[in-house]
Protein backbone atom coordinates (compact mmCIF):
# COMPACT_ATOMS: atom_id res chain seq x y z
CA UNK A 1 0.00 0.00 0.00
CA UNK A 2 2.55 2.65 0.63
CA UNK A 3 3.98 1.97 -2.49
CA UNK A 4 1.28 1.79 -4.34
CA UNK A 5 0.60 5.89 -2.54
CA UNK A 6 4.06 6.75 -3.61
CA UNK A 7 3.58 5.88 -7.41
CA UNK A 8 0.13 7.77 -7.15
CA UNK A 9 2.12 10.98 -6.03
CA UNK A 10 4.65 10.23 -8.30
CA UNK A 11 1.77 10.02 -10.74
CA UNK A 12 0.32 13.51 -10.09
CA UNK A 13 3.79 15.11 -9.98
CA UNK A 14 4.60 13.71 -13.26
CA UNK A 15 1.31 14.99 -15.06
CA UNK A 16 1.52 18.50 -13.27
CA UNK A 17 5.04 18.56 -14.49
CA UNK A 18 3.62 17.65 -18.36
CA UNK A 19 1.06 20.05 -17.95
CA UNK A 20 3.36 23.05 -17.30
CA UNK A 21 5.44 21.47 -20.09
CA UNK A 22 2.02 21.55 -22.54
CA UNK A 23 1.41 25.22 -21.58
CA UNK A 24 5.37 26.47 -22.20
CA UNK A 25 4.99 24.27 -25.54
CA UNK A 26 1.71 26.66 -26.33
CA UNK A 27 3.90 30.21 -26.25
CA UNK A 28 6.18 30.76 -28.67
CA UNK A 29 7.57 33.94 -26.42
CA UNK A 30 8.18 32.09 -23.42
CA UNK A 31 10.11 29.57 -25.43
CA UNK A 32 12.21 32.42 -27.02
CA UNK A 33 12.89 33.78 -23.26
CA UNK A 34 14.53 30.70 -22.36
CA UNK A 35 17.06 30.51 -25.38
CA UNK A 36 19.62 32.11 -22.95
CA UNK A 37 22.74 31.23 -25.66
CA UNK A 38 21.42 33.95 -28.03
CA UNK A 39 20.26 36.24 -25.27
CA UNK A 40 23.25 36.56 -23.55
CA UNK A 41 25.30 36.72 -26.93
CA UNK A 42 23.23 39.66 -28.72
CA UNK A 43 21.06 40.45 -25.48
CA UNK A 44 17.48 39.83 -27.41
CA UNK A 45 16.09 37.10 -29.06
CA UNK A 46 13.41 36.97 -31.79
CA UNK A 47 10.71 34.67 -31.64
CA UNK A 48 11.47 32.67 -34.27
CA UNK A 49 14.10 31.79 -32.22
CA UNK A 50 12.18 29.24 -30.13
CA UNK A 51 12.29 26.18 -32.13
CA UNK A 52 15.55 24.73 -30.60
CA UNK A 53 14.37 25.11 -27.28
CA UNK A 54 10.90 23.68 -28.80
CA UNK A 55 12.66 20.58 -29.63
CA UNK A 56 14.01 20.39 -26.57
CA UNK A 57 10.79 20.74 -24.59
CA UNK A 58 9.20 18.12 -26.76
CA UNK A 59 11.84 15.54 -26.08
CA UNK A 60 11.65 16.30 -22.36
CA UNK A 61 7.82 15.96 -22.71
CA UNK A 62 7.93 12.34 -24.62
CA UNK A 63 10.47 11.42 -21.78
CA UNK A 64 7.77 13.05 -19.25
CA UNK A 65 4.36 10.64 -20.89
CA UNK A 66 7.10 7.92 -21.52
CA UNK A 67 7.41 8.19 -17.13
CA UNK A 68 3.56 8.76 -16.30
CA UNK A 69 2.98 5.30 -18.69
CA UNK A 70 5.51 3.53 -16.89
CA UNK A 71 4.05 4.49 -13.16
CA UNK A 72 0.55 3.53 -14.76
CA UNK A 73 2.35 -0.12 -15.69
CA UNK A 74 3.55 -0.67 -12.41
CA UNK A 75 0.33 -0.03 -10.63
CA UNK A 76 -1.63 -2.36 -12.95
CA UNK A 77 1.48 -5.15 -12.49
CA UNK A 78 0.85 -4.25 -8.05
CA UNK A 79 -2.86 -4.62 -8.83
CA UNK A 80 -2.52 -7.49 -10.92
CA UNK A 81 -0.10 -9.28 -8.21
CA UNK A 82 -2.50 -8.19 -5.79
CA UNK A 83 -5.54 -9.81 -7.26
CA UNK A 84 -3.48 -13.18 -7.74
CA UNK A 85 -2.91 -13.13 -4.41
CA UNK A 86 -6.07 -12.93 -2.89
CA UNK A 87 -7.05 -15.61 -5.11
CA UNK A 88 -4.32 -18.33 -3.66
CA UNK A 89 -5.49 -17.05 -0.19
CA UNK A 90 -8.92 -18.26 -0.55
CA UNK A 91 -8.20 -21.03 -2.37
CA UNK A 92 -5.59 -22.54 0.64
CA UNK A 93 -8.94 -20.52 2.64
CA UNK A 94 -11.20 -23.04 0.79
CA UNK A 95 -8.71 -26.07 1.55
CA UNK A 96 -8.41 -25.33 4.94
CA UNK A 97 -12.21 -24.82 5.39
CA UNK A 98 -12.94 -28.35 3.88
CA UNK A 99 -10.75 -30.32 6.29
Amino acid sequence: LPLEHRLSWLRVRLERARMMLDQLLSNDEDMAAMYLTRLNREGAVRISDHLQVELILETYRARLEELVDGVAELVSQIDSTRAVFALSLDNTRNRIARI
